[in-house]
């Protein structure tokens, strides 16, 4: 299979490469530029590979981390700040984006998409975290708390494949791929795509969408008492 996970914790390393080079005809990988946050340490990113084998270029950010030798910044991310810290790093046209602060991931990518910095029409692949236990349909998201972060232990965290699928449809983004664990999901900018790459019969949420199966042994998490979700099917 595609997955093959160097450095990335569910093997988007192999899926990557494959999308990048195969449905987007991407040839210089080491042109490609990439904005990342919830990047941690930055020893588990979705981009890492392509800076150190490719020499791609691009900020990495995280609330509690910061390593200036490989871009990464210690910035603790909110929807109120997001798009100045875009402008701050000068990365409002990457190739790839990269989403994953565990809990207002939603709430941050809307405030990117209504916000005008990024420029979505560039960006090839968004790369984001879902919380896989909402199922295929539902558009749910947590409810928007800047400073709350995911408990680590229960289901409240993040969004629904759903919800992100169509914050992200409105930008001409069309879902390609869920990984095995149900924890990562990637879409490409459909125009960039050739019709007969991409294929006449689309697939579905539902046929791509993958349950939590974590660490590839079939785990989940415990759904968090009194639990009010943001429900986006209004």
């Amino acid at each position: 299979g595609m997955e093959w996970g160097a450095y990335s914790q569910n093997g988007e390393d192999g899926v990557l490469v494959f999308l990048l080079r195969w449905l987007l005809g991407v040839e210089d990988f080491g042109s490609l530029t990439y904005l990342e946050f919830g990047a941690e340490t930055g020893h588990e990113v979705n981009t890492r590979f392509l800076r150190e084998w490719y020499g791609a270029d691009g900020t990495l950010m995280d609330g509690g981390y910061a390593d200036p030798s490989i871009g990464l910044e210690k910035e603790f991310i909110t929807a109120e700040n997001i798009n100045d810290l875009v402008v701050k790093y000068g990365r409002s046209n990457v190739d790839v984006l990269s989403v994953d602060i565990d809990r207002n991931d939603y709430h941050v990518l809307k405030s990117m998409v209504d916000g005008g910095v990024m420029d979505f029409s560039q960006v090839k692949v968004v790369i984001l975290e879902y919380n896989s236990h909402l199922g295929p349909t539902v558009k749910r998201s947590v409810k928007y708390e800047p400073t709350t972060k995911w408990d680590g232990i229960t289901t409240y965290y993040g969004a629904s494949l759903a919800a992100f699928d169509e914050l992200l449809r409105g930008k001409g983004f069309e879902l390609a791929y869920c990984d095995s664990h149900g924890v990562n999901a990637i879409f490409l900018n459909r125009g960039m795509v050739d019709d007969e790459v991409w294929g006449e019969d689309p697939r579905s949420l539902e046929d791509i969408f993958n349950p939590p199966n974590f660490y590839g042994r079939g785990w989940s998490y415990p759904d968090k008492d009194g639990a009010e979700w943001l429900e986006l099917d209004l």
